[in-house]
């Protein structure tokens, strides 16, 4: 693996782990998180050659738009909560 990959997958790895730590501690302010997550977004999109088969993208980016149309000052339902653990949990 070429020194620049390894970055990048260490970089994708670390914003995996940013929201999950956030929802562990019960945050859940969409303050809190939705940066998290549009980090991941981020550098999951400008990854090259991500293969054609990883869903993950589209997962985090369905989380993301249905983030970005809550107040800043709403925080997320139990509910909501836990999907968005299992989803980036399976988006790993």
């Amino acid at each position: 693996m070429a020194a620049g990959t390894a970055k990048r997958v260490f970089d994708i790895t670390s914003k995996f782990i940013a929201p999950i730590d956030v929802l562990q501690l019960g945050i859940t302010a969409i303050d809190e998180v939705l940066p998290h997550v549009r980090d991941l977004s981020q550098a999951l999109s400008n990854y090259p050659n991500m293969p054609s088969s990883y869903n993950g993208i589209k997962t985090v980016k369905d989380w993301e738009q249905k983030m970005s149309s809550m107040a800043a000052s709403d925080n997320m339902s139990d509910d909501q909560t836990r999907q968005l653990k299992l989803d980036l949990d399976a988006a790993c």
